[in-house]
Formats: structure tokens, sequence, C-alpha cells
């Protein structure tokens, strides 16, 4: 039987279980609270999956920093965002 880390990893270098949109309630509460008038902010994703929100934060011009335990996900956002990786 594999562990639970194994098998999650397993998952992800299968592709089976990636988005391609940011989260709704990541922008729905990030509108609410900053308004676009604010000063541009930093955010740090904890378990940023494949990147998702990337390109919401980016369009913000937000500086983004993110953390990911899973091998495989990290080679997909290196991958999908190599340039700001």
């Amino acid at each position: 039987m594999q562990q639970p880390q194994q098998a999650w990893e397993q998952i992800y270098r299968n592709c089976s279980q990636h988005d391609t949109w940011p989260k709704d309630m990541i922008i729905s509460l990030t509108r609410h609270y900053f308004q676009p008038a604010d000063k541009p902010r930093r955010v740090l994703e904890l378990g940023c999956a494949n990147g998702d929100n990337i390109p919401f934060f980016m369009s913000l011009g937000w500086q983004y920093c993110a953390v990911e335990g899973f091998d495989a996900l990290c080679d997909a956002v290196r991958s999908r965002w190599s340039g700001a990786a």
C-alpha cells in the first residue's frame, strides 16, 4: 500500500488534479478587502498547487511567493511560469 504522500504525488504527476483558473473565493475576498487603488501588496500562498492564482495576483501588480510540498506540483509551476520562478 502506498503512503499518502506517494499517492498524491502520483495523482499530481498524472495531471489528474489540475485546475487552470484562479479560485473564486480568492478573487472575491481580494476584491472585497483590497481595493484596486490600494498600494501593491505581497502574497504568500501556502500550498499553491499548480499555480492557478499566480496570474490573478500578478495582474494586480502584487509580489507573489508560494510554498508547495509536492515535487510534481513544483515542477508544474516551474514549467508553467518559467519566467516568474
